[in-house]
């Protein structure tokens, strides 16, 4: 693995950092959320200087960048709100990267960043925003909020000048350390090192090789090592952690035997290859055309293909209706799901205006 330590750092990045030194992203790989976040942000500029946004959004969009913009203007108390991008240019000491902070309100020592999506960690982040603007208008204390617009919610951060510079400058110093090791965390699968990373195939030989001592001692040995397990949280935690870095690798091997049975069905012993299977289906189009004839009910149909998720539900409605508020059918229902993930604990709180 190629780590490089005079790579620019952005201020993006610092949250990563700070979970992994190593940490890189991967090229060219913004994807989908990306170009989304950068079409709110460009609508939410445009709401803060009160010029027409050309971006087009869907309704929920348009919804979450409205509170957004009011959220700000509550917060601003008639203050000067600086929202351009050349007026949000952060310089934070240290740093070579530019940061772009998504608006300004330097009477109020607040910046503020929208974010789209669920509620991430953007602590560090935010805390190079903080510090470069202390020192831009030599101000000893700073408040960072976070505008999780999706959801409607606001995490705010505070920090004075000394706090700000310990956490920056920690994490920077960790990243530019030649000795640094990498790091099992949660952002492993976005870093450019996420097949080669030691830390990762490490756990992998780990977790591999204790699977091989359990199964050379029998069966008894299975029941001993998931009743301690069981009885030691932090043993657990461990586990999981590394199992679940099985899943990286798994998924390029699979490709890989996929290509060899193609060419040779006898070529990975134990594996071979599966057709896929057909099944019956009834389009959407028969649907329809069934209801319109009265043979099968809508209540009927809606009720054997189940709940639409809301996020599906608001992309019909923008599609399907060129004007008109969406009725409040959306509802908080019973089928959520829990799923696991690594986290590291922060300090945040709910903002109070």
């Amino acid at each position: 693995m190629d780590l490089m330590t005079n790579k620019t750092i952005r201020h993006s990045s610092l949250p990563k950092l700070a979970e992994c030194p190593c940490f890189e992203n991967k090229p060219g790989e913004a994807g989908a959320a990306a170009a989304r976040g950068t079409r709110l942000d460009a609508a939410f500029r445009a709401g803060l200087s009160q010029e027409k946004s050309t971006v087009e959004l869907l309704v929920e969009e348009l919804a979450a960048v409205a509170w957004a913009v009011a959220t700000v203007e509550d917060l601003a108390r008639g203050a000067k709100i600086l929202s351009a991008d050349e007026e949000c240019k952060v310089r934070t000491p240290g740093m070579e990267h530019v940061g772009t902070a998504d608006a300004i309100i330097p009477e109020r020592f607040l910046v503020l960043d929208l974010k789209s999506g669920q509620v991430r960690n953007y602590r560090e982040q935010v805390a190079a925003y903080a510090l470069g603007l202390m020192e831009q208008y030599f101000a000893d204390r700073w408040t960072c909020v976070l505008l999780f617009c999706d959801l409607q919610k606001v995490v705010t951060h505070e920090f004075t000048y000394a706090e700000a510079a310990e956490l920056v400058e920690g994490i920077l110093k960790a990243a530019r350390d030649p000795e640094r090791k990498p790091v099992l965390c949660d952002y492993c699968n976005w870093c450019a090192f996420s097949t080669s990373c030691k830390a990762r195939v490490e756990a992998v030989v780990e977790t591999t090789a204790l699977m091989v001592a359990v199964e050379r001692n029998g069966e008894d040995a299975h029941g001993w090592m998931l009743e301690t397990m069981l009885e030691d949280p932090a043993m657990v935690g461990n586990f999981l952690k590394q199992a679940k870095v099985f899943d990286v690798f798994r998924e390029a091997l699979e490709e890989r035997v996929k290509q060899l049975l193609e060419e040779d069905s006898e070529a990975v012993p134990g594996w071979r290859l599966r057709s896929g299977g057909t099944s019956e289906v009834v389009f959407g189009d028969d649907l329809v055309r069934l209801v319109s004839a009265g043979t099968i009910s809508w209540s009927g149909v809606v009720g054997a293909l189940g709940n639409m998720s809301g996020k599906k539900f608001r992309e019909l409605w923008s599609r399907e209706m060129a004007t008109g508020e969406m009725p409040a059918v959306i509802r908080v229902g019973t089928e959520r799901k829990a799923s696991l993930v690594a986290v590291k604990t922060t300090k945040s709180k709910e903002f109070k205006s």
